[in-house]
């Protein structure tokens, strides 16, 4: 149980970051088998990859915060 308001959101931020990591770690297993033959598949993907990782920055950010 946490002991504050502040560390209960941090420790859902540092969740929320692995969770983002794990879908980055599921999107780029497709980008390995389609980026040689369909890179119209691929390079979406790879985009939305690096929106994710704009995302988790974002959310350190906050977390730096408070």
């Amino acid at each position: 149980m946490p002991r504050n308001t502040r560390e209960w959101a941090r420790r859902k931020l540092d969740e929320s970051v692995q969770n983002l990591s794990w879908g980055e770690h599921h999107l780029m297993g497709i980008v390995e088998v389609y980026e040689e033959r369909h890179p119209e598949i691929a390079t979406p993907l790879v985009q939305c990859v690096q929106f994710i990782e704009a995302i988790k920055g974002q959310i350190e950010k906050i977390k730096a915060s408070f």
